[in-house]
């Protein structure tokens, strides 16, 4: 508004605004029964009256797009406009909002709390309206993977199609179907791919690259709480150039003459309009000046490519970065996101942080931690090269605590994390990546299956009457037609009673499964627990799994009493662990067996 202003324009003379309930997007339906689409008519025909002309120009960002191509849609031949220009708009959706209905957003809003947006989401129609058409899916291909989590057996995997993700997010995360039978309804073939310019519209599209954005969603589902509630878990977003929000997939899917697409680098979704190089050409389009774009825009789609670093922490640790600028990524007082470095992106899934770096143009980043509870962090960190992700240098399993302060730095382009675990200001320890992975093995989503194996003089399942001899096996399952992508156990470790947890390493293998052996001995008389799970060299952590172990060494014993009424002995068994040992009586003989096989 101040540059069209400084070129001599009025507000409410010749420059005007449109607010609307963003809320309702496109398909929603206010209770007096008009759309945003009915509400922008009539402004337009508004602006036309009192200004006497027959026709204005559009400047439209975000959904404001999906609004004007609805409108000139629905008014062939009586739109009244010019030119349009289109500024970041996800033409046909973006796996944000996906993001936004399972886990919030604060949409880089100060004081928007994920968690409250979550709420107000799953009822919004704009958010439906702005979720991956089938056109995105067809484009793209999937942007929802779910993981399965197995107790007892391997873990599944899959991408979903367009209508499996619909169906998965209606029937087991209970979103809206109304909020999605609307935005399918209005996502038709026809209007994803609508051209304008057919309608006699002049239009310029600007399309934000180069920051990473979401492509794809990844969901782990590990079954359910002991009440019956799921237990979900978010692994780190697969990210793809965009401007943060839109994936330039779908701010690209918009018919347009080739010298009227711009990207602009390094854009920030929210703040397009304002944005030096973004704001200028806007003007230069409509008001046909020459304002300099200082390099920030660009016409060839190939300087669009993500390189960077895509750091991802599954912790209690907080994380907090700064660029040479002295621009910031980490959290605002009031506990939202804040993320002002050009070109990058910052998601929070539940207590997961993820975040995509550039670095192709010499950025240097400080990057804090600082731990917010007593347990263990995984930080990953992959390489992103021409879109395409590289090796991944991954950090496992590591103990942190709320005295804990850290860092992470590269040196000779290679991650090492420094650490100060008691908060004094001195690095206690230095930690080089526990394992560094290639660009296959790096894509190893599967947690390790373990297996256990008892030896000793077993009666009834469960139940032995000697010393037991416990072994442990680990393997990392192997995909058919993805052989590549497995990691191999990195180690298993285990809990027998309580008493702490123990590890082992497996021995080196040429099967890529790994695998390794972990052996205890427990002898001692009563009931004893077993805890075990392992961990891969990518850092799937498998789900816990418990074995109960009673031994029972001593045969149970008889008492002896008479019975006045039945005139006869009454023999019954007593045992130290097995309450429900009954007697077999024949003449001269009381035979009594315990769990164990003890007589």
């Amino acid at each position: 508004i101040k540059e069209f202003i400084s070129q001599g324009y009025l507000e409410n003379q010749d420059l005007f605004t449109f607010p609307y309930d963003w809320r309702y997007g496109v398909s929603g339906t206010y209770p007096d029964g008009s759309t945003n689409i009915d509400k922008l008519k009539q402004k337009i025909l508004a602006i036309l009256s009192q200004t006497g002309a027959n026709k204005l120009d559009v400047i439209a960002h975000s959904t404001g797009g999906l609004l004007v191509k609805k409108y000139v849609m629905n008014n062939s031949g009586s739109h009244h406009i010019d030119k349009a220009v289109f500024v970041g708009v996800p033409n046909t959706g973006a796996p944000k909002a996906v993001k936004t209905l399972l886990a919030g957003d604060s949409f880089g809003v100060i004081g928007l709390s994920d968690e409250e947006m979550k709420k107000l989401a799953q009822n919004m129609p704009v958010v439906y309206d702005l979720a991956p058409s089938h056109e995105y899916y067809d484009n793209k291909g999937s942007y929802f993977k779910i993981i399965k989590q197995k107790f007892l057996a391997r873990d599944e995997v899959k991408d979903l199609s367009h209508q499996e993700t619909l169906d998965w997010l209606i029937g087991q995360r209970v979103m809206n179907q109304l909020g999605y039978d609307n935005a399918t309804a209005l996502h038709m073939e026809s209007f994803d791919n609508f051209d304008l310019r057919t309608e006699g519209v002049d239009l310029y599209n600007i399309v934000g690259c180069k920051s990473g954005t979401i492509g794809k969603v990844i969901e782990k589902d590990k079954g359910k709480n002991i009440f019956g509630d799921p237990i979900i878990e978010y692994l780190e977003p697969e990210e793809t150039p965009g401007d943060g929000t839109v994936p330039l997939e779908s701010a690209t899917n918009l018919p347009v003459d080739a010298d009227k697409k711009f990207y602009a680098l390094n854009s920030n979704h929210g703040k397009m309009l304002s944005q030096n190089g973004i704001r200028q050409q806007i003007v230069n389009i409509i008001a046909d000046t020459s304002l300099d774009t200082q390099g920030r825009l660009t016409q060839d789609i190939n300087n669009c490519k993500l390189k960077g670093k895509a750091v991802s922490i599954y912790s209690p640790l907080d994380i907090e970065i700064f660029d040479q600028q002295g621009n910031r990524i980490g959290f605002a007082e009031d506990g939202s996101l804040q993320n002002d470095i050009p070109g990058a992106d910052f998601n929070i899934f539940g207590g997961h942080k993820f975040v995509y770096l550039p670095d192709g143009e010499g950025q240097i980043y400080i990057v804090n931690l600082t731990g917010t509870s007593d347990d263990s962090f995984t930080l990953k960190v992959k390489n992103i090269e021409d879109d395409m992700y590289g090796q991944s240098e991954n950090f496992i399993n590591i103990p942190v605590s709320t005295t804990t302060l850290g860092s992470l730095q590269f040196v000779n382009n290679q991650a090492q994390l420094l650490l100060d675990n008691d908060g004094d200001g001195a690095v206690d320890e230095i930690l080089a990546p526990t394992t560094v992975l290639d660009v296959n093995q790096s894509q190893d989503l599967i947690s390790p299956a373990s297996t256990s194996t008892l030896t000793g003089l077993m009666g009834s399942p469960g139940f032995y009457r000697s010393a037991v001899e416990i072994s442990l096996f680990a393997g990392d399952p192997v995909i058919e037609g993805r052989e590549e992508q497995t990691s191999g156990v990195l180690g298993t470790f285990y809990n027998l009673d309580n008493q702490g947890w123990q590890s082992c390493k497996p021995p080196p293998s040429p099967s890529p499964q790994g695998g390794g052996n972990c052996e205890a001995v427990t002898s001692e008389e009563g009931e004893h627990t077993l805890e075990f799970y392992s961990v891969d060299n990518a850092g799937n952590n498998e789900a816990v799994k418990t074995l109960n172990i009673n031994i029972d060494k001593t045969p149970p014993e008889f008492t002896a009493s008479f019975n006045l009424t039945a005139n006869d002995f009454v023999f019954q068994a007593i045992d130290n662990l097995d309450p429900d040992v009954v007697p077999e009586c024949i003449p001269n003989q009381c035979t009594a067996i315990d769990n164990a096989g003890n007589v």
